[in-house]
């Protein structure tokens, strides 16, 4: 189980993984019910939020649209108010110029040429490709072998030979082998046309038709997952800040077209038939952004240190920004939600990986081992040991858990470790090693029958006298004992006893 859990723990949650890298949606104002909520969709929170909380505070009535226009009008003046806006504002605008870095680079022309390059090479390596087919194949009685639909025949019947294994480099295309399609034994000429369909596969024109394919599809798979905010969220996010000025109208009106042409930019770069359109150049743009954030925040200090205080005017203040923050949450529902899903799937694996660590496992079983097991284990042990005439050497057992799994071994009991191997004989270590599988299978009440190989070997008489007594014993409790020697004095003892 814990293996499978480490293998889910590094497949699937990579994608929660850097899902949760990208940035949570921005602007909320600091002590809002919202950002509140928000600053618990963390792995380190003790508690995450439900998606219940999150979806109800998004919920806005009517009254509640109304109050919020109220507000609003009141409030139109309000330093505090005007200081909460720019603020907002300088938290999109990060983000909006963290969105064009990314965006510039993801959609730069150089990814453009890469993508256009990676078009021509399939473009060509698909005609070199055709080529080989039609002068290796002029003469089948079905026409276009070698072409995308037979290819794809073709890894069918390679997928199927497969098992459930590695697909095989080559069909079978030996005199006699199965077809994969009819079943039927390949005759000569079946066996001549199968070969020449491998060597074509297995050919340079294929194969670099197959290394332009994927070389294509891994760009344009990249490209798909370069995501464009959308910008009627960008819009509204900027409305307020658009309202303070008309200059600050025209920049986000420019940063809502910009992102407008990158939506374009990529779509003409995933379109096969289409002219990649150029790359917005928002350079400009960018440093504008930069310089505006400072602006705005002199701006809001210097509105805040304004503002005159008394709790009604105060509470209003608190209020309109709660309300500001709960329409900006419906805005941005769905993101939150998914990175709460990616969160609650995170610490539900992390909490089965806790809970099924070898560590707190081992010390789980050694707690119930010295319960239950060990006292036992070591009286059977000691009546082992005295039975094949050891008892004079001082034995000590010992138990411990590593990775989950529970450990026993028997040892001398010295002053310091020393190996059984270092003092006992092999006669000794046989004898021990016998007595120790048998004290135990002693504990098991199903009385499973048992194999023994040569247990005598090095044994002296006395000792070899005493294994035949303690194995027809085993045997006379009910359970099938089967014993393999070499040893004529020991098959003897075996029959006497």
């Amino acid at each position: 189980m814990l293996q499978g859990l480490k293998s889910l723990d590094s497949a699937e949650p990579k994608r929660a993984r850097a899902s949760m890298r990208v940035p949570l949606p921005t602007g909320y104002t600091a002590g809002t019910d919202v950002s509140g909520i928000l600053a618990r969709l963390d792995q380190a929170s003790a508690t995450l939020p439900t998606g219940e909380e999150l979806s109800r505070l998004a919920e806005f009535s009517e009254e509640e649209h109304a109050e919020l226009k109220t507000l609003e009008a009141e409030l139109s003046a309000d330093p505090v108010a005007q200081a909460a806006t720019r603020r907002r504002a300088i938290a999109v605008l990060k983000r909006v110029g963290e969105v064009f870095a990314e965006l510039s680079s993801a959609l730069s022309d150089e990814v453009g040429e890469k993508i256009s390059a990676a078009r021509r090479e399939l473009q060509e390596s698909t005609v070199a490709e055709r080529l080989a087919a039609t002068a290796k194949f002029s003469d089948e009685p079905v026409a276009d072998v070698g072409s995308s639909a037979w290819r794809i025949l073709f890894e069918a019947a390679r997928a199927f030979a497969a098992n459930g294994g590695e697909p095989p480099e080559r069909l079978p295309d030996s005199t006699g082998d199965l077809c994969l399609l009819c079943l039927e034994p390949l005759s000569p000429t079946g066996a001549d046309r199968l070969a020449r369909f491998n060597d074509f596969v297995r050919g340079e024109a294929a194969r670099r038709a197959d290394r332009a394919r994927e070389g294509l599809k891994v760009l344009i798979d990249a490209i798909g997952k370069v995501t464009i905010p959308a910008i009627d969220v960008v819009e509204e996010s900027l409305a307020a800040y658009g309202r303070l000025d008309d200059t600050r109208s025209v920049r986000a009106a420019e940063i809502a077209t910009a992102l407008s042409e990158f939506g374009s930019r990529r779509a003409s770069l995933l379109e096969e038939a289409a002219l990649p359109t150029k790359v917005p150049d928002v350079t400009a743009l960018s440093a504008s952004i930069m310089r505006e954030r400072a602006g705005l925040e002199t701006e809001a200090s210097a509105l805040q240190q304004s503002a005159a205080h008394n709790d009604a005017l105060d509470a209003k203040r608190v209020r309109l920004a709660n309300l500001k923050d709960r329409v900006k949450l419906g805005h941005d529902l769905e993101t939150v939600q998914q990175r709460l899903r990616d969160l609650v799937e995170r610490k539900s694996l992390s909490d089965c990986l806790t809970q099924v660590a070898t560590r707190p496992i081992s010390a789980q079983i050694t707690s119930l081992r010295k319960a239950l097991v060990t006292e036992e284990l070591e009286r059977r042990i000691a009546e082992e040991i005295g039975s094949f005439d050891l008892a004079h050497l001082p034995f000590k057992v010992s138990d411990s858990s590593s990775g989950g799994q529970s450990l026993f071994s028997v040892g001398l009991n010295g002053s310091g470790k020393v190996k059984n191997n270092q003092i006992l004989s092999e006669g000794e270590q046989r004898a021990l090693a016998l007595a120790c599988f048998l004290a135990e299978i002693g504990g098991d009440d199903a009385r499973y029958g048992i194999i023994v190989d040569d247990p005598v070997s090095s044994l002296d008489h006395m000792r070899l006298r005493k294994v035949a007594q303690r194995l027809v014993a085993e045997a006379r409790k009910g359970r099938q004992v089967i014993v393999f020697t070499h040893n004529l004095v020991f098959f003897n003892e075996m029959v006497s006893e």
